[in-house]
C-alpha cells in the first residue's frame, strides 16, 4: 500500500491508466516469494474542503485487471481526523491519496493457522505537487 500510493502521489497532474496499472504491478511485485493472486489493491483520491471529505476517483486492481474501485465519486470517505487536519485548508480544496491491500494469507504448512488471514494496510499521502491528479 504504500509503494502505491506514494508513486500516485508523486504524479504531477495526470497518470494515464497504463501507467497507473504499472504502479499497481509493481506494488504487487514487492510480495514475491509469495504469490500477488490473493492481493486486492485499491487507490483513491479524496477532495478535502471545508464541506468534509469526498471521493473524486478511485482504482481497484485485483486478478491483473484494473477496474473502478469500491468507492463511488463523490461519495464521503472517512479520513482519520488526523489526516484531514494535516489536508484542510481553508482557502483551497486539497487532497489525499488513500492506499489499500488486502491480502489472503495462508501460512506455510497451515500448521498453527489452518484458515487463511485477512491482512490489510491502508496507507494516507498528500500530492507532492499540491494538486488534483487525474487517471485517464
Amino acid at each position: 500500500a504504500g509503494a502505491l500510493g506514494d508513486l500516485v502521489a508523486r504524479s504531477d497532474t495526470t497518470i494515464p491508466a497504463a501507467t497507473l496499472t504499472d504502479y499497481f504491478q509493481a506494488a504487487g511485485g514487492i510480495m514475491t516469494p509469495y504469490s500477488p493472486s490473493a492481493l486486492s489493491q485499491t487507490v483513491t483520491q479524496v477532495r478535502v474542503n471545508a464541506d468534509g471529505t469526498s471521493v473524486v476517483w478511485s482504482w481497484q486492481y485485483e486478478g491483473n485487471q484494473l477496474t473502478a474501485g469500491s468507492h463511488a465519486t463523490g461519495e464521503d470517505y472517512p479520513l482519520p481526523e488526523a489526516m484531514v487536519n494535516v489536508a484542510r485548508d481553508e482557502s483551497r480544496d486539497t487532497f489525499v491519496i488513500v492506499a489499500e491491500t488486502r491480502y489472503s494469507y495462508l501460512p506455510l504448512y497451515g500448521i498453527v493457522f489452518d484458515k487463511p488471514i485477512e491482512l490489510h494496510r491502508q496507507n494516507f499521502f498528500m500530492p507532492r505537487f499540491g494538486g488534483d491528479i487525474t487517471v485517464n
